[in-house]
């Protein structure tokens, strides 16, 4: 089975929100669906945008745990 990574994702609207991330959540969101409908059948996997580098062993570490079973928006996201 194929899949797709689409990296820096942006938390959702539940979250509240800078000026900012509204904006940007609201343009990646068409984008989002896009890539959904273009990759239908594919496993989409969605990578948050952090606010550092993934440097050292163990931000690798978590940083591959997301490669390996879904992001979980809700739960893991972090504020900005």
């Amino acid at each position: 089975r194929y899949q797709r990574r689409v990296h820096g994702v942006l938390r959702p609207a539940s979250a509240p929100p800078c000026k900012m991330c509204t904006a940007r959540a609201k343009i990646q969101g068409k984008y989002l669906d896009q890539i959904n409908e273009l990759y239908e059948g594919f496993n989409i996997v969605k990578l948050p945008l952090l606010g550092q580098e993934v440097r050292g062993v163990k931000a690798l570490i978590a940083f591959g745990e997301w490669l390996r079973r879904p992001f979980d928006v809700e739960k893991e996201w972090e504020q900005c």
